[in-house]
C-alpha cells in the first residue's frame, strides 16, 4: 500500500479516502469533496477482467506510472493489455525476472515487454484496459479524484473507453453523446465465466415494453426495447461501436 502511505504523508489529515463501499450508495453518483485523494479496489476474477483507471495521478502531471500503479498481490505471468483503435493491443507481463536496457537484471518485479522492464508507461484517468490474472485477487489504485467532465473522441468502428471517475455511469443521464447514429452499439463485459460474456445495447428507435409505442428519438436499449437502466459499473471499461466520428462527454461526480 505504498501509494496510500505516500498520499497520507503528502496530504496529511486533509486526505479524504473514498473506499470501495462508500461510493456504492443511492443515488449512484455520491456527492464528493473536490480536490481530494482517494482509492478504489479492483475485485478481479481469475482470467480476463475489463477495468479502468478512475483517478488522476498524485504528481503534477496527473498521471500514474504503470510500475507503481497497482498495490496488491500481482503474480508471475499476470498480464495487462491496452487497446488502441489504430494499433490494436499492447501487452505487458508481470515478472520477477526482467532485464533493463543495458541487459542487467532488475532488482524488483515489474511489468515487462517480452523479457525487458518497461522503463516508463503512463496511465491516466479514463484509460481502459484488460487485466488477465492467474488467480482471483484484489488490487488497489489510489490518486486524485477528477472533478471536471471527461471528453472522449471516438473513431468510426470499435472504441474501448472508460470513465475517469470512481463511480458508476448511467448511460442515459451521465453520458452525453453527439452525432450518434441509429444502429450504434455499446457493450459491457460481464465475465469470462458468464454465458455470452458481453451485455449489448443498441442506440435506435425502440419500443416501450409497457406501451409498445416507438420512441420519437433514438435511445439506448436491448433488442428492440427501450432500457432505462444502462449502468456501467464502477472501475469498468466498455466498448462502443460508432459509424462516424463521435464525441462522448461523461459528467463528473457532483462536488461540494
Amino acid at each position: 500500500m505504498r501509494i496510500l502511505l505516500d498520499a497520507i504523508r503528502t496530504f496529511g489529515r486533509s486526505a479524504f479516502f473514498l473506499g470501495a463501499v462508500s461510493l456504492l450508495v443511492s443515488p449512484l453518483r455520491a456527492v464528493i469533496e473536490s480536490d481530494v485523494v482517494g482509492y478504489t479496489q479492483l475485485e478481479l476474477k481469475q482470467g480476463l477482467n475489463l477495468v479502468s483507471c478512475s483517478f488522476d495521478g498524485l504528481d503534477s502531471k496527473a498521471q500514474h506510472d504503470l510500475q507503481d500503479f497497482f498495490s496488491g498481490p500481482l503474480e508471475e505471468g499476470d498480464e495487462i493489455m491496452f487497446y488502441d483503435a489504430d494499433s490494436g493491443y499492447t501487452t505487458y507481463r508481470y515478472s520477477h525476472t526482467l532485464w533493463d536496457a543495458d541487459f542487467n537484471p532488475v532488482a524488483r518485479p515489474g511489468w515487462g515487454d517480452s523479457d525487458y522492464i518497461v522503463a516508463s508507461r503512463p496511465v491516466v484517468a479514463g484509460d481502459a484496459f484488460w487485466l488477465n490474472v492467474k488467480s482471483a485477487k484484489t488490487l488497489t489504485v489510489a490518486g486524485r479524484v477528477r472533478v471536471t467532465d471527461q471528453t472522449i473522441q471516438c473513431k468510426p468502428g470499435l472504441n474501448l473507453i472508460a470513465a475517469a471517475f470512481p463511480v458508476p455511469v448511467d448511460v442515459n443521464t451521465d453520458l452525453s453523446v453527439s452525432t450518434l447514429s441509429p444502429g450504434d452499439t455499446l457493450k459491457t463485459y460481464l465475465s469470462a465465466e458468464e454465458s455470452g460474456a458481453y451485455k449489448s445495447y443498441v442506440y435506435d428507435y425502440l419500443y416501450d415494453s409497457e406501451t409498445f409505442e416507438q420512441t420519437k428519438t433514438p435511445m439506448w436499449g436491448t433488442l428492440d426495447y427501450l432500457t432505462t437502466d444502462v449502468i456501467i459499473p464502477k472501475n469498468a471499461s466498455f466498448w462502443i461501436s460508432v459509424q462516424k466520428p463521435t464525441t462522448i462527454t461523461i459528467k463528473a461526480p457532483k462536488t461540494h
